[in-house]
């Protein structure tokens, strides 16, 4: 199964729980906008707060300078007060209180102009302010934020420029984005998380509970299919006994043949309903394999070579259902095989497993091969498809697995089983 069909069925599996989880993952993400939306609202207002108290702390400073500058020199204010020594002190004191350590906002540049002319300056670098108008003014330059305000004095209306470094609101910012971020990416990772798990978990449910209504679906078709069985075997019997003795010959090949033909399709049906009950024991290798041998002599008409190898001399698990299973497995390779075809059985262990494997050089892999194990079906136009169901039970029944393994030319069908026989 694709990934894309394996999150088809996940999310068919429970469709409330799958509405839930995209409401979860939506309300996560609206969260998180909404988070670094505020925050960024309640930052920039504490910027306003900070820019505005710095900005009345300037006006009212530089009031009181000028008052002081008239009062000493006893004259009335001109911008040339600036190049006082008295002036440049003021100045450097100006900026300390501006930038006092407890604060976030910094002065990078400072101006102070009286009718388009300078009267204090620091780092002043602005070249493209009226500041002679002097309106209003804020320009945001990356981390610098410019501010141009009037500033009014009991008789003078000078202009002030103030340039602040907003870095660390900035900071700040990026800094609860990324928190918000990681919590947000560690909420969606645990509602994806439980959210998979229980769809899982459901999907898990609702596959049981189809696996046992398809046993019990096939128990009761199993008991029907006896019963029907039994008696259509025993009335075949009858039927091969009085045609004997009426003295139908047995050369006769195709009444005979057909006769064979549905006593072994009822046998495969008597089979399949059968409990499978492992009694585990040790036997040759060898006379198992002569055993196929002497099944395949009687079914080849076909002119097949084949072939039988061995690399272990005994082997472990209940000879008769895997003699079963071997018979199975013979006859569906001889089904898919030409005349003159190959078929090749060989007896292998690996570690602590027996392998049994089939190969023949006949027809390649179905594209339904996944369902070749299922009960009932079959690519063929006799037959019940119960034959390769009854060797993956085997195979189940002794803690094993069956598998198909394609090749170049034809396929290999391979059991492999553990065993310790009792002792």
């Amino acid at each position: 199964m694709g990934r894309k069909e394996r999150i088809k069925e996940l999310i068919q599996a429970n469709p409330n729980l799958s509405f839930l989880a995209t409401l979860f993952i939506l309300i996560i993400f609206v969260s998180f906008f909404l988070q670094v939306a505020y925050f960024n609202h309640f930052i920039h207002q504490r910027l306003e707060e900070s820019v505005e108290s710095t900005f009345k702390v300037f006006q009212g400073k530089v009031s009181d300078y000028i008052d002081l500058l008239e009062t000493i020199y006893q004259i009335e204010f001109i911008p040339e007060f600036g190049e006082l020594a008295e002036s440049k002190g003021l100045l450097a004191e100006l900026v300390d209180i501006l930038n006092e350590p407890a604060k976030r906002v910094k002065v990078t540049e400072l101006g102070v102009f009286y009718q388009g002319k300078p009267f204090l300056t620091w780092h002043y670098t602005q070249t493209n302010l009226d500041v002679k108008a002097c309106q209003p003014t804020r320009i945001k330059n990356g981390a610098l934020l410019t501010v141009m305000r009037p500033i009014k004095t009991d008789k003078y209306n000078l202009c002030g420029v103030l340039s602040f470094d907003i870095s660390y609101h900035r900071e700040v910012i990026l800094t609860h984005a990324l928190f918000a971020g990681v919590i947000s990416l560690l909420n969606l990772f645990v509602v994806i998380y439980l959210t998979i798990r229980a769809l899982k978990s459901e999907v898990s449910r609702i596959n049981a509970q189809k696996k046992l209504q398809a046993e019990r679906d096939l128990a009761l078709l199993g008991r029907m299919a006896s019963s029907f069985a039994h008696e259509l075997r025993n009335s075949l019997n009858r039927v091969f006994l009085e045609l004997q003795g009426l003295g139908v010959s047995t050369t006769n090949t195709f009444l005979f043949e057909e006769i064979k033909k549905m006593l072994q399709w009822l046998e495969d049906i008597l089979l399949f309903q059968k409990e499978i009950n492992i009694k585990a024991e040790v036997f040759k290798a060898e006379d198992f394999l002569l055993e196929a041998q002497l099944f395949f002599a009687g079914l080849n008409k076909k002119g097949v070579n084949f072939y039988v190898e061995s690399k272990v001399e005994e082997v472990c698990g209940d000879r008769f259902w895997l003699k079963k299973a071997l018979e199975n497995l013979l006859k569906n390779a001889y089904e898919a095989v030409k005349e003159g075809g190959t078929i090749k059985v060989s007896l292998n262990k690996e570690g602590e497993n027996f392998v049994l494997e089939v190969f023949d050089d006949g027809e390649p892999l179905p594209s339904s091969s996944d369902k070749l194990f299922e009960p009932f079906f079959t690519t063929k136009r006799e037959g019940f498809g119960l034959g390769l169901y009854l060797v993956k039970k085997v195979a189940e029944a002794h803690g094993g697995v069956v598998k198909i393994i394609p090749q170049t030319e034809g396929k290999t069908f391979q059991l492999s089983w553990s065993c310790k026989p009792k002792v």
